[in-house]
């Protein structure tokens, strides 16, 4: 009786503290609107995703969450609308996370768009529009996820990041990134351990 009261606490501890799973705490449904930014974006996503809330680290970023609510193509045209109607001035750091929640309770990031090169101490050109596209890799992540070619909807994009699983199917299909967006300076790709030998 002991150990069954024991391991009930401990289960109840690790649920309390969010460890349980790796689960993330990211409420269902709309956070309120923080600024001009989200707002303009909860305008024009409507139900297709949800919002988050916004983060900000030190003044030198500001990070708005996005949850996507289902797997189809044209979700990602409303988020591309919506991205093209937002106004950043030069001297902000904004970064768009948008994560899926799968079966297990773990939200899975499938990109991110932002003005800078956000998670690189590189630094780089800082744009007023959100140029800068870093495409994830995720195994649990949806199928749709993992084809280059829904994130061709994008445009104004300057710098590409993509997992090398990724672009190796871009070119299967002869997809040229330089030829959906003229303006592309550079297209990075990352090691993600994930590659057929």
């Amino acid at each position: 009786m002991r150990r069954k009261i024991g391991l009930f606490l401990i289960i109840i501890t690790l649920f309390v503290s969010g460890c349980a799973g790796g689960a993330v705490d990211i409420t269902h449904g709309h956070a309120n609107a923080d600024d001009n930014i989200s707002q303009t974006m909860l305008d024009l996503i409507g139900d297709d995703y949800w919002y988050s809330g916004k983060e900000t680290y030190n003044d030198e970023w500001v990070r708005y969450g996005y949850v996507i609510r289902k797997n189809d193509l044209s979700i990602m045209e409303t988020f591309v609308s919506a991205v093209l109607n937002v106004e950043i001035t030069g001297d902000e750091n904004i970064i768009f996370s948008v994560v899926e929640e799968s079966s297990n309770g773990y939200f899975d990031e499938l990109f991110v768009l932002s003005n800078y090169d956000c998670y690189d101490g590189a630094g780089g050109e800082t744009l007023d529009y959100l140029g800068y596209l870093k495409i994830r890799y995720d195994g649990y992540a949806m199928e749709m996820w993992h084809d280059p070619k829904t994130y061709t909807t994008f445009e104004n994009i300057k710098y590409l990041e993509i997992p090398d699983v990724m672009q190796k199917k871009a070119e299967e299909e002869e997809i040229d990134w330089y030829e959906i967006w003229p303006d592309l300076v550079g297209v990075e790709v990352i090691e993600t351990g994930f590659m057929e030998n």
